[in-house]
């Protein structure tokens, strides 16, 4: 059968539908000894049939493919749909999550506020308590220096009192 049917390249006519060459049927089937009038009879009958089930196959092929169409207009627009309710949800969840954000932020600079303003007082407290260990440090340090210097004065008079008492003989 496939002998029966040529292609593109065996036709002379360049054409780019296979096609049923009737001429080359009846030639073929007369060099196998059929008279030529069954060769032209099996001819056109085959050639009937090669058109009743093209034209079948290309009528199904039309049927089908507006509904293929509609079938993909209706997916079109249910993916749309879809689509639009994902980003009207995206939208949604973006805000609620810019919001929760903001909550955030506030609360942690109130906190940092808080701490600091806590920081501020303790470190003022602690430097109130520094100032006085340092005016007691120098307190003491002055009494140290005033008593020290005290008793050198007592010391070089008392010095002083026993050389002058040895030098006038008081002793």
């Amino acid at each position: 059968m496939k002998a029966l049917i040529k292609s593109d390249r065996d036709n002379t006519m360049p054409t780019n539908d296979k096609h049923f060459d009737v001429l080359d049927f009846v030639k073929k089937s007369r060099e196998l000894g059929v008279s030529e009038e069954l060769a032209e009879y099996q001819a056109r009958q085959l050639e009937n049939v090669i058109d009743i089930a093209s034209h079948a196959i290309k009528t199904e092929v039309d049927a089908r493919d507006p509904a293929t169409r509609v079938d993909l207009k209706q997916v079109e627009a249910a993916l749309k749909t879809d689509l639009m309710q994902v980003e009207a949800a995206l939208k949604t969840d973006l805000m609620q999550v810019e919001a929760a954000l903001k909550t955030d932020l506030m609360q942690i600079e109130t906190k940092f506020q808080v701490d600091m303003k806590q920081l501020e007082i303790n470190l003022k407290k602690d430097i109130a308590q520094v100032d006085v260990k340092i005016e007691k440090y120098r307190y003491d340090s002055l009494k140290f220096i005033v008593w020290t210097g005290v008793g050198v004065a007592a010391s070089v008079i008392v010095f002083l009192s026993g050389l002058l008492a040895k030098g006038f003989h008081w002793i």
